[in-house]
């Protein structure tokens, strides 16, 4: 495998765990499940972040 590709695999990686760590504190700040929104950012997280743009705060 090249140097170039390892890089490359390392930077998605961080990028994608990166946007998990902003949906948790979002979900998070928005009165939603910390631990629920992380599980489901690590698979889908794009998706996970659109979900949260859109729910908008949990009510009481």
């Amino acid at each position: 495998m090249s140097d170039i590709s390892v890089q490359t695999g390392a930077s998605l990686g961080a990028v994608w765990f990166s946007i998990v760590f902003v949906n948790t504190a979002l979900a998070a700040a928005l009165g939603r499940s910390r631990l629920g929104y992380f599980i489901f950012s690590i698979f889908l997280a794009p998706v996970v972040s659109l979900v949260l743009a859109i729910a908008g705060r949990k009510e009481d």
